[in-house]
C-alpha cells in the first residue's frame, strides 16, 4: 500500500514540475529545435551510446564472474539491454535492476550473489560520478570565476565524497562495529560481502569501468547533443555539471526523474548561459533516441521471458 502512494506521490512531483516548466517556456520552440537538430551529432549519439552499454554490460560481467557466473558476455549485454528497455518503458531502474538479479539467478541461493553484483554495479558508478563532479567542480572554481550557488554545490559534494572515504575507512574501528551490530545480522553479513566484492582488484576494475561510462555515456554522449543544437559550452563547465546532473537525476523522487532531469538541465546550464529551451531540448532529444535504441531489446526481452518461466516452473 506504501509502494501504491509513494508511486503515486512521485507521478505527482513529474507532473508538477513539468507543468511549472512548460509554463515559461516555449514547447514549440523546443520541438522545433529538436526537428532541426544535426543529424549525423545523433547518429553519433546512438553510437556512443550502445558503446556505453557494452562498457556497462562486461563491467557487471567482470562483477558477476567473481561471484562464480558461468555466463557469457553476450547474456549480460541482453539482460543489461533489456533492464534499460524496462526502464525506459516502465520508469523505475529497481525494476530493470530486479530483471538483473532474477534472470541472472538459476536459484533461490543465486539471488544474494546475483543481487551483490548488481548492487555493486550500481553503486560504484554511482561513487565514480561523486568523484568525478568533485574533481571537476574544484577545477571549475580554481580556473574561474563561478557563481555563488555553484560554489555552494561544489562544496556540498566535496563534503559528501569525503565523507564517502572517511566512512568506508572507519568501517573496521571498533565503535562504528558497535554502531552496526543494531543491524540485524543479514544485513551485515550482506554488507560484508559487498565491502569484500569492492577490495583490491576488482574494486579498482569496477571503477576503471564506471569512469569509461561517465565520459562516454554521460559526458561525451550529452556534449554531441548539445554540439547538435548549435551550443557550444566550455568543456570544464560542462564537465562539473554533466555529472553533478547524473546524481540529481539519481534521486528517487520522481517516476524515472522525468522533470527532476529537465529541472537540472535548465537550472545548473543556466548558469552558464544555456538557455532553458536548448537544456530541456537536450534531455528530450535524449529520452527519444534512447528510447528507440532500447526498442530493439524487446526480441531479447521476449525469448528471456520464456526462458524464466520455464526455469519457475521447474523449480
Amino acid at each position: 500500500m506504501k509502494k501504491k502512494y509513494l508511486k503515486i506521490l512521485k507521478i505527482v512531483v513529474s507532473v508538477l514540475l513539468l507543468g511549472i516548466l512548460f509554463s515559461f517556456v516555449d514547447f514549440e520552440n523546443v520541438l522545433q529545435n529538436m526537428l532541426y537538430a544535426n543529424i549525423s551529432y545523433l547518429v553519433l549519439f546512438v553510437f556512443l551510446t550502445i558503446i556505453a552499454m557494452l562498457v556497462s554490460s562486461y563491467k557487471w560481467y567482470v562483477l558477476a564472474s567473481s561471484q562464480g557466473f558461468n555466463k557469457s558476455f553476450f547474456f549480460y549485454f541482453k539482460i543489461y539491454f533489456v533492464g534499460i528497455f524496462l526502464n525506459n518503458f516502465f520508469p523505475s531502474s529497481i525494476g530493470g535492476d530486479i530483471y538483473r538479479v532474477i534472470s541472472l539467478s538459476s536459484n533461490k541461493h543465486d539471488v544474494s550473489k546475483a543481487s551483490e553484483s548488481v548492487v555493486i554495479d550500481r553503486v560504484s558508478g554511482l561513487v565514480t560520478i561523486i568523484f568525478l563532479s568533485s574533481i571537476f567542480g574544484i577545477i571549475l572554481i580554481i580556473s574561474e570565476e563561478t557563481e555563488v550557488i555553484m560554489k555552494f554545490i561544489v562544496l556540498f559534494i566535496v563534503i559528501f565524497a569525503i565523507s564517502l572515504v572517511l566512512f568506508a575507512y572507519l568501517l573496521d574501528c571498533k565503535v562504528m562495529q558497535k554502531i552496526l551490530k543494531v543491524l540485524p545480522k543479514k544485513v551485515l553479513d550482506y554488507g560484508k560481502n559487498l565491502r569484500n566484492f569492492t577490495i583490491g582488484k576488482l574494486g579498482l576494475l569496477s571503477v576503471g569501468y564506471s569512469t569509461l561510462f561517465a565520459f562516454i555515456g554521460l559526458a561525451l554522449s550529452n556534449y554531441i547533443l548539445f554540439l547538435s543544437l548549435g551550443t557550444t559550452i566550455n568543456p570544464v563547465s560542462f564537465l562539473s555539471v554533466i555529472f553533478l546532473i547524473s546524481i540529481i537525476s539519481s534521486l528517487p523522487v520522481s517516476i524515472g526523474n522525468i522533470g527532476i532531469k529537465e529541472w537540472a538541465y535548465v537550472t545548473l546550464f543556466g548558469v552558464f548561459g544555456v538557455s532553458a529551451t536548448i537544456s530541456i531540448a537536450v534531455v528530450l532529444l535524449s529520452r527519444v533516441l534512447q528510447m528507440g535504441i532500447s526498442v530493439f531489446a524487446i526480441p531479447f526481452y521476449l525469448a528471456n521471458k520464456k526462458i524464466i518461466k520455464k526455469e519457475e516452473k521447474l523449480k
